[in-house]
């Protein structure tokens, strides 16, 4: 009776710990999961900041552009 009640208890020990590592596992995997989507929220972030500049040194350009048109047109009015 005894030996029979500690053969339980080894089992179910065993099948305790083999649960505990089937929730430690899945936590695990939460994890992984949890930082691939803050990875790809910090890609994206970098992504729409990159595009954002892109913008910005498009637009800039187009003005400098723009000015020196407008410049060049002042002075050529300017000139006779």
């Amino acid at each position: 009776m005894d030996y029979v009640f500690k053969k339980f208890i080894f089992v179910q020990k065993d099948i305790i710990i083999i649960i505990i590592l089937i929730i430690i596992m899945m936590m695990m995997m939460m994890m992984m999961m949890m930082m691939m989507m803050m990875m790809m929220m910090i890609m994206m972030m970098i992504i729409i900041i990159i595009i954002i500049i892109i913008i910005i040194i498009i637009i800039i350009i187009i003005i400098k552009i723009i000015i020196i048109r407008i410049i060049i047109t002042i002075i050529i009015l300017i000139k006779p």
